[in-house]
């Protein structure tokens, strides 16, 4: 009887530690992969910051160009990446992309029309590209939102009251 018990305790143990290895290597994989999307989370979250801090950038060298436009000077202003307000134009622009009284569908292409952040994006995209418009006085694209090509200027700006409204 105990020649048999001890099998039954040896046997016991090969299974315990065969479960404990299988255990283990499920748990090595798990923290592997928890490990792997950790980082990559945390590389998009980065990412992110460094889109807003450069879109802030943005917005600060616009501000400063377009207070020191006598023509657009108190009136037009780029607002903040985080401000409210791109909230309530995606509402406002995703509800007429299809109108034909309006231009939005012409200006904003396909993929800025996904999202806020999508459309938000698009808008410092275009206006990084083109922020010297902003420089001339004698520029009239940014009352225009006629032009596709720098139409862009009058539905991504804001006044000055608008924000205060906003906010």
């Amino acid at each position: 009887m105990c020649e048999k018990g001890e099998k039954q305790m040896y046997r016991f143990l090969v299974v315990s530690v065969s479960n404990l290895k299988a255990i283990s290597g499920v748990c090595a994989a798990a923290i592997g992969v928890a490990v792997i999307y950790g980082l990559d989370a945390w590389e998009r979250l980065r990412s992110g910051e460094a889109k807003l801090l450069r879109f802030r950038q943005t917005t600060k060298k616009v501000n400063d160009y377009l207070s020191s436009n006598q023509r657009y000077s108190g009136w037009y202003v780029l607002a903040d990446p985080e401000h409210k307000i791109w909230d309530k134009k995606f509402k406002l622009f995703s509800a007429h992309w299809n109108s034909p009284w309006e231009n939005y569908g012409k200006i904003f292409p396909m993929e800025a029309r996904k999202s806020k952040e999508a459309m938000r994006d698009f808008c410092f995209r275009k206006i990084e590209e083109n922020a010297d418009d902003t420089k001339d006085e004698s520029n009239v694209y940014l009352d225009q939102v006629s032009d596709p090509k720098k139409g862009f200027w009058d539905l991504c700006l804001d006044s000055k009251n608008s924000l205060e409204e906003a906010a």
